[in-house]
């Protein structure tokens, strides 16, 4: 996600759920006291096979906001031999 107008301190990554909410502000001052208020908010929803407690997020320093979120991992179930 593109957000190179932003920097690490105006963007929240919050997850509630099967959501993922990704949100920003920045404020700036244009002299006369005037202020321009900037803000997003995209939201996400989070599919049931995933590892939703190792969700991870990261900006670059070109303002490239990646989220990763990883799969379930696969599990084998033990076949019992019975009489």
């Amino acid at each position: 996600m593109d957000v190179e107008e932003y920097v690490s301190g105006e963007i929240d990554v919050l997850q509630d759920d099967k959501h993922l909410t990704v949100k920003g502000r920045v404020e700036s001052s244009t002299g006369g006291g005037n202020t321009i208020t900037r803000t997003f908010h995209r939201n996400f929803h989070i599919p049931n096979n995933t590892r939703e407690e190792d969700i991870e997020s990261a900006l670059s320093k070109d303002g490239f906001l990646t989220i990763y979120v990883p799969k379930k991992k696969e599990r084998v179930i033990k076949i019992e031999l019975t009489d």
